[in-house]
């Protein structure tokens, strides 16, 4: 446990700057947040373009699921609600014509409905339950509907009528309600995707006027970065050469900021050693030419 605070104590010490940003020139500290900021600019955008992802997927969820799979369950309604009056007109019909007519029209639109049924199991998701139940109700109209058909080939009206009224269209009840369950949940499927949608859009619309915000952020940043290291290289660069003795070294930055006070005061400083080493070199020039009466003047 000493152990553990002791080396906590040594990367956290309180009253000494980091030593990692103690030891960067001002220009690299500056440069560094630039970069920082650029980092999370980037992350940003990186975030924008997977949320974007995002809502695209959501909508491709939406137009290929639960979309096609209630537009499906609403033609198989359509189509079987159009078989069930075929069979009632084949049941009036009174000549082998008519009857031959609903019958193709019944046929055509069982293979109408059994396309439907494909396009419903290629497009379902989520509970099976639901389409297992869909399935079983429309494999249980067939049988009682080709009996109630036969029925009226023989002749037997009766027993026909009797098939239809009680069988047939109980089974096509039960045919619809599932439909119906299953349209419900497609629905609810929907506005679930809907709002997942809506909620990415706005986190994206957020998410994009704040990278505006920090581009301009970042375009002032890049702006006041050059007008902060620009003076300081010079200064710096001033500094080394009258370290090294050259006082002809000149400072063009000139404003009324804390650098151009050090500039101001880095000139004065410059011109007055220039001044100093002048009349001392002049002085030395008078004592080396006989005259020893030369007083220096400080």
């Amino acid at each position: 446990m000493t152990v553990v605070l002791l080396q906590v104590g040594i990367f956290f010490q309180p009253e000494e700057e980091f030593v990692l940003f103690k030891n960067m020139k001002i220009r690299t500290k500056i440069l560094s947040g630039f970069g920082m900021a650029i980092i999370m600019y980037i992350i940003s955008i990186c975030v924008g373009v997977v949320s974007l992802s995002s809502v695209a997927n959501a909508l491709d969820r939406f137009y290929h699921n639960p979309y096609p799979m209630v537009k499906a369950a609403s033609d198989c309604q359509t189509v079987t609600k159009e078989v069930q009056l075929n069979v009632y007109r084949a049941f009036v019909a009174e000549t082998p014509e008519r009857l031959q007519s609903a019958l193709t029209a019944i046929d055509s639109q069982k293979g109408t409905r059994d396309a439907a049924m494909a396009e419903l199991r290629a497009s379902h998701i989520g509970e099976q339950q639901l389409l297992v139940a869909v399935e079983n109700s429309i494999a249980a109209t067939a049988e009682p509907r080709d009996r109630a058909l036969k029925l009226i080939q023989q002749g037997k009206r009766d027993e026909a009528l009797a098939t239809i009224q009680n069988d047939y269209r109980n089974s096509c009840d039960t045919f619809q309600n599932d439909l119906e369950a299953l349209i419900a949940y497609g629905d609810q499927m929907a506005v679930s995707f809907y709002e997942e949608g809506v909620s990415i859009r706005n986190f994206c619309i957020l998410l994009f006027s704040i990278l505006a915000i920090v581009s301009v952020g970042l375009m002032m940043t890049v702006n006041i970065s050059k007008s902060l290291t620009r003076p300081i290289i010079e200064l710096e660069g001033a500094m080394q050469k009258l370290s090294k003795g050259d006082l002809k070294a000149t400072v063009t930055y000139s404003s009324r900021d804390e650098l151009g006070s050090l500039a101001d005061s880095l000139r004065t400083v410059m011109n007055t050693l220039s001044a100093y080493v002048n009349d001392i070199s002049g002085k030395l020039g008078m004592i080396a030419g006989g005259n020893l009466n030369t007083e220096m003047e400080m």
